[in-house]
């Protein structure tokens, strides 16, 4: 279990704390998507306590959550895409398109339904090109946007590659006896 902590505090945590909305540098495709996945896990737990218990306060404190977690997603999103070589802005793919559509469900403009349509489309291929982008090996070496993510963390990389083999250990042996 010790093992599971230190991998929650190295990819989780430590995003949040100690590069919290630093939109410099570059973010290894680990580092996002086990951020990524610890997210969904907190959301999930959030999303069953909502279900069962149906209070007021868990949904505002979910969407305080939301609202705390967003810039240091959001740097994590620039960070990552600086490690493919690509400048930060491109996350703007999911939101631009968006926003008529938003705009116009409240009612505050009347938008034709073939532009409405247009625009949903063009936000899910947005979706899939930064779906891309984000999947995409890190730029070897140094590049305009800082050093190599793996060089910085290689001591530290060993570590956690170790302690994933033995949570994955864990689970297998657990698995067997039952």
């Amino acid at each position: 279990m010790e093992y599971l902590k230190d991998f929650f505090k190295r990819y989780y945590i430590d995003t949040l704390v100690r590069r919290y909305a630093e939109f410099s540098g570059r973010a290894s495709r680990s580092e996002f998507w086990y951020y990524v996945l610890f997210n969904m896990m907190i959301i999930t737990v959030f999303s069953l306590f909502m279900l069962l218990i149906k209070a007021e306060w868990l949904i505002l404190l979910y969407l305080f959550y939301a609202m705390m977690i967003f810039p240091a997603t959001l740097s994590l999103l620039a960070r990552r895409l600086h490690d493919t070589g690509r400048t930060g802005w491109w996350y703007l793919l999911i939101f631009l398109p968006a926003l008529p559509i938003t705009i116009d469900e409240y009612g505050l403009m009347h938008i034709p339904y073939l532009i409405i349509m247009i625009l949903l489309v063009l936000h899910y291929v947005g979706l899939l090109i930064l779906l891309y982008f984000l999947t995409q090996k890190s730029q070897p070496g140094s590049n305009r946007y800082g050093p190599d993510p793996h060089e910085q963390i290689s001591g530290d990389n060993r570590k956690n590659r170790e302690a994933l083999k033995n949570i994955l250990g864990i689970m297998t042996n657990k698995n067997k006896k039952d």
